[in-house]
Formats: C-alpha cells, structure tokens, sequence
C-alpha cells in the first residue's frame, strides 16, 4: 500500500512526498545548498516524518519547519563563507550593530570571533527584524504579529504599481474591491496583483493555499496556510543574498 500510493525523489535539490503534495497538503521539503553535508539525511528524515501515523495535525509543524530549516542551512553557510574570509560574507557582517562601520581589514580580525547565532541574527535583519528570535516567531505564527518585516517587499525583480496603506481597514477595503492580495511589509499594508506575487515572490498565485489564505497575509482564514507559504517564499530567497 505504501510503495503505491507515495514515491520519493531523492535527487539532489529536492525531496517530496507525491502523496500528500498531491492534495495539497504538505509542500515540498527542498534545500538548494550542495554545500550541506547532511542534505541527503534530512531528505530522508524529512520523508520519515511526514509518513508517519500522525494526521494532519503534525503539517502544521512541518510547514513552518521548513522555513525555520532554511535559514539555519543559509546561516550555517554563511558561517562557512565568513571563515573562509569571503569578502561578501565579510560585508554581510555589517549588519550587526557593532560591525556597522567597520572597515574590511577589522572585520578580518573578528572572523574567529563570529558565531553561528551572529549570522542568524544577519539572516534576521536582512529580512527587515532586528532579531532571529523576532524572525522566527513571525515565521511560525499562525496570527497577527506586530512586525512582517520585509519578506513580502524586498528589492524587487519587476516593477509594480502597488496600492500602500498605513491602517488594515483600508487596505481590506481594497482588497475586497481589487480582488488583490493583501500583504505586509513591517507594519504597513499593500494590496498588490497577479503579477507581483508571480514575478516579486516567485510563488503560484493559483497556489490553492492563497484562496485558504482568504487573500490575507496579515488576518488569514487559515493560518497554516500562510505557514505553507511562508515555506515556500524562504526557498526562493537568492542564495548569494541570504
């Protein structure tokens, strides 16, 4: 029964269970690093989990694992690159308060100073929090959080008209009458298009998790929905940034 109904691809830079991806219940459990050693052994362990006789209620924790699973793979390969003196890794360091204006020869001297929970923190504040205890909490809420950061809005890949908004009731208006996508970006509102999240998040705006969603980041009809997407959005970050 099992060998019928799930197949696994062990390939590199992708691990899934068909069974469940094809309800549309769990997304896929990908890592796109060949720098990590242990990938193969999280592929599988990541198949162990979700075959387990444990119900839908255990997707929620994968859903938001795999987003909290990513960033620790891009801080451990950050750690990686800021020890082998890499001058954008060196550069990246910037971004702790007391490295803001140190010159490239200083932050040579602190290399052996730096550890793994400093590039989370650097993790954290490119995507707009000034902690990673802050990134994750946002990242595994199923509920209104105070501040989303900059996830939903960083440096654009195509330009957009998007309508901005200071206060959510507004912003639902627009929603409700654009049919749109309402979103977040730190704690303002944006309503935004088709287009945007294609183009800018480099997600399926047909994703059925964006009608469970209610087409709203920020007070979803579904909150693992936004954890699923949350997942999927962390993946597509470009790799030589985060």
């Amino acid at each position: 029964m099992l060998n019928s109904e799930i197949a696994v691809d062990f390939s590199p830079g992708l691990c899934y269970n068909k069974f469940w991806c094809a309800r549309g219940c769990l997304t896929a459990a990908r890592s796109f690093h060949p720098e990590i050693d242990g990938f193969v052994a999280y592929c599988r362990a990541s198949f162990i989990e979700v075959t387990r006789e444990r119900g839908l209620t255990g997707l929620k924790e994968t859903a938001m694992d795999d987003a909290i699973h990513e960033l620790k793979i891009r801080a451990e390969i950050l750690h990686k690159h800021v020890r082998r003196y890499e001058p954008h890794a060196l550069q990246r360091l910037c971004a702790l308060p007391m490295f803001r204006h140190a010159s490239i020869e200083e932050l040579q001297e602190t290399v052996s100073a730096i550890r793994r929970r400093d590039c989370l923190t650097i993790i954290a504040t490119e995507l707009g929090f000034a902690t990673w205890p802050e990134a994750r909490h946002v990242l595994t809420s199923t509920g209104p959080v105070d501040n989303f950061g900059d996830l939903l809005c960083l440096p654009p890949r195509a330009s957009h008209l998007n309508r901005w908004y200071k206060g959510y009731v507004e912003a639902v208006e627009e929603r409700n009458r654009s049919q749109g996508f309402l979103l977040a970006y730190r704690r303002q509102y944006l309503v935004v298009d088709y287009y945007y999240i294609e183009e800018s998040l480099g997600l399926d705006p047909n994703d059925a998790d964006w009608q469970e969603l209610g087409y709203d980041w920020v007070h979803p009809c579904n909150g693992s929905a936004r954890l699923r997407l949350y997942a999927r959005l962390v993946g597509n970050l470009p790799r030589e940034s985060f």
